[in-house]
């Protein structure tokens, strides 16, 4: 799977579950994507960001997910139940923002 993938699922913004654990090519640009996603919700309207409104799963394991990436998905995803990031290149700081932030 490649990262310029994350570029187009970022535009799906009625996604429930996003499991791409085990791309180990996938860094923070590319889950930066995922955060900036726009989409055009009516024509002569400008994009909008809607972020993941209905992500509630999330599996990044064994990816390079770092800290900017993490914080880009967790401001983009509001109602984020289930989080798997075992064997990624998180600190200690964004756990903490995690721990804090999450619903």
């Amino acid at each position: 799977m490649k990262p310029e993938l994350l570029k187009v699922m970022a535009t799906c913004w009625s996604l429930e579950l996003i499991d791409v654990s085990g791309c180990t090519n996938f860094d923070d640009s590319a889950f930066n994507y995922l955060g900036k996603g726009e989409v055009m919700l009516r024509a002569g309207l400008p994009p909008t960001n809607p972020g993941f409104i209905m992500l509630h799963t999330l599996k990044i394991a064994h990816t390079k997910l770092g800290d900017s990436g993490l914080i880009s998905l967790l401001k983009a995803s509001p109602l984020l139940q289930h989080l798997e990031l075992n064997r990624c290149e998180v600190s200690e700081a964004s756990l903490k923002y995690l721990i804090k932030e999450a619903p």
